[in-house]
């Protein structure tokens, strides 16, 4: 008799325990669809909560020990732009300009080949045959018959002068290129800040793609548990996490913004800014010109539409240190149309305005043939 009622208690007790499970379950099913209810009717997005190997297997960046990120190599992944283009990476990690690729680092003989440095203006938002490098290279091909034209498109998007810097000394200089076109755009000015906030290793505006995918309580999480909007939205406020699928996004901290009056300082802080990206100009002349003495450098002026006081500046500055450093500088402020048909709204270049680049790039390479063909 003792034993039938321990067995009926147990019995009993199982049965709570298993209701037990059934009412949270549904407690938490009801709570989640609720909530997906809501963020539905206040317009809010669903957050996905994505494991930091999740995010970099689906990512078309990779981590670096010395770049905030770089392309994964032989990798190709679409464009979140007009037409959504598909992004080819070559092999060493660049963007693709297809049949003018660089074939080896060592250059063979009879090879005129060029490097383009910059952002995600010089990198191109088109198709991979519409990038202003891959053109340049297509001119100058018709310019130079009977050589082999090869381009190295080293833009980014996201990278500022800084990056480039360090991507000309650690992956670029090797590749023994005749002609650099030193290119820059608006990303500099994305770190601005005070004085007492700024640093010229950007160290208070960037983290690298560990620290910034980094979530220790994640790792722990069941995968499901991504999948639901309390679990992910406790996360995203708790740790304050950001949208895991853009990677530039999370690199980029954003703190001094709310820590500083930046409005009341854009003046100090865009000069501190020229500072650098000409410190940035000055170093990667110097290195291109310690290895490759004979080398033709070419600096693009930023092209930014509505103009404003500091890139004006900054081009000033730039058109100063090209005379200074027996450099060429290419005005493509001025040249370029200033409208619709150019570029977007952030200042990305058109299919256009792809092709003039190209053209007006290639019309002052031209002009010193000679030298170009002293370089070979």
């Amino acid at each position: 008799m003792h034993e039938e009622l321990k067995t009926d208690r147990k019995g009993h007790k199982a049965k709570a325990i298993l209701i037990l499970i059934v009412y949270t379950l549904i407690c938490l099913a009801a709570a989640e669809g609720g909530f997906r209810l809501w963020l539905k009717a206040t317009g809010h997005e669903y957050y996905e909560l994505i494991r930091e190997k999740d995010v970099l297997k689906k990512s078309c960046f990779q981590p670096h020990p010395h770049l905030v990120f770089v392309f994964k190599r032989e990798h190709k992944f679409v464009l979140d732009t007009p037409g959504e283009p598909t992004i080819y990476i070559d092999r060493f990690g660049f963007r693709s300009t297809l049949d003018l690729d660089v074939s080896m680092k060592v250059k063979p003989p009879g090879t005129i080949r060029v490097v383009a440095i910059g952002g995600s203006t010089t990198m191109g938002i088109n198709a991979n045959d519409q990038s202003w490098p891959y053109l340049l290279g297509k001119h100058m091909r018709d310019q130079f018959p009977g050589h082999r034209i090869e381009v190295l498109n080293e833009g980014v998007m996201g990278y500022n002068s800084l990056d480039n810097l360090i991507d000309l000394c650690i992956r670029v200089i090797d590749f023994q290129a005749d002609i650099f076109l030193l290119t820059f755009d608006y990303n500099d000015y994305l770190a601005m800040a005070p004085e007492q906030i700024y640093t010229t290793d950007h160290s208070h505006f960037r983290k690298t793609m560990h620290e910034a995918l980094s979530c220790p309580p994640l790792d722990f999480l069941p995968s499901w548990a991504g999948r639901s909007q309390i679990v992910s939205y406790t996360m995203k406020i708790l740790f304050h996490l950001k949208d895991r699928h853009n990677l530039m996004t999370n690199t980029q901290t954003d703190v001094f913004f709310s820590k500083s009056d930046l409005e009341n300082n854009v003046g100090q802080a865009a000069n501190l800014v020229e500072k650098s990206v000409i410190r940035n100009a000055i170093s990667m002349i110097g290195v291109i010109k310690a290895h490759y003495p004979k080398a033709l450098i070419f600096i693009g002026s930023c092209y930014m539409e509505p103009r404003t006081s500091f890139i004006e500046s900054l081009n000033v500055a730039l058109r100063k240190l090209s005379r200074d450093m027996g450099v060429e500088f290419v005005d493509m402020a001025e040249t370029l149309p200033r409208n619709a048909a150019t570029a977007d709204e952030l200042s990305h270049f058109t299919v256009q305005g792809e092709d003039m680049v190209a053209k007006i790039f290639t019309g002052t390479i031209i002009e010193h043939r000679d030298r170009i063909d002293n370089i070979r």
